[in-house]
């Protein structure tokens, strides 16, 4: 007679336990996918930032290829003239 009056006093506990399980279950994967999906974000801004910088380093290559960027690179650089050029500095006054 005892078991018979347990059995649902039984069957609602463990019932009780399976659905705050699951409800714990659920709110701890809710937390790692809001933490995936903000570091999801972070990275694609990262990831425009690093293809926007690798867009200004090809141009700049391309740039560095043509004559004229040499030379202009040379003189400003190395300080290097032409043969017949004439050297010369700007001196400035404080």
């Amino acid at each position: 007679m005892k078991w018979k009056k347990r059995k649902p006093e039984l069957f609602f506990v463990l019932l009780l336990l399976l659905i705050s399980y699951f409800i714990f279950v659920l709110l701890r994967d809710t937390r790692t996918l809001s933490g995936l999906e903000r570091e999801n974000i972070l990275l694609e801004k990262n990831l425009e930032k690093e293809k926007a910088l690798s867009k200004q380093l090809r141009q700049k290559a391309d740039d560095l290829k043509n004559d004229a960027c040499i030379e202009m690179t040379a003189r400003k650089k190395l300080g290097l003239v032409k043969k017949g050029e004439t050297p010369y500095r700007v001196i400035r006054l404080k």
